[in-house]
């Protein structure tokens, strides 16, 4: 990008990625100097986010009116569709009849966007905001002519829709909860989300909720992100509120409840996957369906994960235990990896059931997969004869700075216990200032900041004071080598001696 737009961009704190290219050409003021005009050349429009962004930056930074003209080198239908969308959504704050034309057919011909509609009344209604869209369009960089056209097809088929509604004798009018939630009632054909791979526009989906985000930008624009499931695959659909009632409308939008979807597919290119941006969304009578074990000799499950195994399982243990019972098994069998974390809510569980339940009791067979450890590692240095279970010994812990013990990092705290025969008999737990700033990542894992550290006294100071109090016990820590590589470090740097305790790995 050229100076001036780095400049510009850097003094109203406006992130840069996506003007890179881009020129600042020239900014024009009004006589009365309360009115500024920003040109700029860029090679594709921004986003209608980020140029919402742009133009409260610039309003807040200058205190004055402003405008923002822009030229695009390159630019698609889809991105003139999500201004048309935005603007049109803006306008119909005040005449609702224009949403009808959210749901309009988009044509880019040459330098010609023509918008269809249904008849000539909509076409009329549709002229009064046509030089102010078109304008606005301009201004974001597409340069382009705004013009109407009548779809004769729709108007037939709307036609014998009407003509076979009379035939038939169908009511026209059904006193019901109104479905719709956002655009118009959805009558097209779903189609699986396992087939939405590229981008697409006008699809439809059904599908359920199953988790549901929300977050406010800088410029107060709630972002409200839906992860929908339908069978075949999943999909997040990404939904704007710029006011508080069209939120409110959101908010009927409930986790575990099924909707369909009609909209377009987009590449995200934050996270590199393709996302749904609804603009319609309708209530749906789908139901879970409820599975069933029909067979007449039930199987038992001898080998199930629930979510305490580690990248291994998502299962919660409660539901499979409850499923397995409702479909007719005798028992199940939970072996999670590297450990028995789900066997108290299974042990619950099976007793609740078995209050019930006449006849046979249902069991639950406690298992669990290990690895095994190699005995080539190290788990004891300098190991003794004597049983630690009738020892004093020393459980720490270490915070640093990083992980580079050898290098410019250093111990923040230190906390320990001495246990013997089972019971913790004293403590040293201490803060250290490493007389720098912290990095945010360590700050992030250790909930540790600079504030609490200032003040308190140097690693060496507390480093002697610790050695003094461990003396000669035996160290354990989790992940030892970690923690005794700082501070066999710390015995070298301040001339505390040779670590010769016994350490033991967890």
């Amino acid at each position: 990008m050229n100076e001036k737009l780095e400049l510009l961009l850097n003094k109203i704190n406006m992130e840069k990625e996506e003007f890179e290219g881009g020129e600042l050409t020239k900014i024009v003021s009004s006589k009365n100097k309360k009115v500024f005009t920003f040109f700029l050349i860029l090679k594709k429009p921004l986003s209608v986010e980020v140029y919402n962004a742009f133009l409260k930056c610039l309003k807040d930074y200058f205190k004055v009116k402003v405008n923002v003209k822009i030229k695009s080198q390159d630019f698609s239908l889809e991105q003139i569709r999500e201004y048309y969308i935005y603007y049109l959504n803006d306008y119909s704050k005040n005449a609702p009849l224009l949403k009808t034309f959210i749901e309009s057919n988009l044509l880019l011909e040459g330098k010609d966007l023509i918008v269809e509609v249904s008849n000539k009344a909509e076409d009329m209604k549709f002229s009064s905001i046509k030089s102010d869209i078109e304008e606005n369009l301009r201004s974001a960089g597409f340069d382009i002519n705004l013009r109407t056209k009548i779809n004769e097809n729709e108007n037939n088929e709307i036609r014998e829709e009407i003509e076979k509604e009379i035939n038939e004798g169908i009511p026209k009018v059904q006193k019901q909860e109104n479905p719709i939630i956002m655009g118009t009632e959805i009558k097209t054909k779903v189609i699986p989300i396992s087939s939405l791979t590229y981008e697409m526009d006008n699809v439809t989906i059904e599908a359920k909720v199953f988790d549901r985000e929300e977050r406010t930008t800088r410029t107060e624009l709630v972002i409200i992100n839906l992860k929908v499931y339908d069978g075949t695959d999943s999909i997040e659909c990404t939904l704007f509120c710029r006011d508080k009632e069209e939120q409110k409308k959101y908010d009927k939008i409930k986790v575990g409840k099924y909707y369909k979807f009609k909209g377009y597919t987009k590449n995200n290119k934050y996270s590199g996957e393709i996302v749904f941006n609804p603009r319609d969304i309708n209530v749906s009578n789908k139901k879970d369906e409820k599975r069933v074990d029909d067979a007449e000799e039930k199987r038992v499950e001898l080998h199930a994960h629930t979510k305490m195994s580690q990248m291994d399982g998502v299962a919660d243990a409660v539901k499979l235990v409850k499923t397995a019972y409702e479909w007719g098994h005798r028992a199940i069998a939970i072996t999670d990896h590297n450990c028995v974390q789900s066997f108290p809510d299974v042990y619950h569980t099976v007793c609740d059931i078995n209050k019930k339940k006449e006849g046979e009791p249902f069991k639950a067979l406690y298992g669990t997969e290990l690895t095994l450890i190699d005995d080539t590692v190290d788990i004891v240095i300098r190991p003794t004869d004597s049983n630690l279970l009738d020892t004093t010994y020393v459980v720490f812990d270490f915070e640093t700075t990083g992980f580079n013990a050898g290098g410019a990092d250093s111990i923040i705290e230190i906390g320990a216990v001495k246990i013997c025969n089972g019971e913790i008999i004293d403590r040293f737990d201490e803060l250290i200032d490493p007389k720098r700033k912290l990095p945010s990542k360590i700050v992030e894992l250790t909930n540790i900041t600079d504030d609490m550290l200032k003040g308190k006294e140097d690693e060496e100071t507390v480093v002697r004071r610790f050695k003094e109090w461990y003396g000669d016990l035996p160290l354990v820590a989790h992940n030892a080598k970690f923690d005794t590589s700082f501070l066999q470090m710390a015995h070298e740097k301040y001339n505390l001696g040779v670590l010769d305790n016994t350490i033991i790995d967890t």
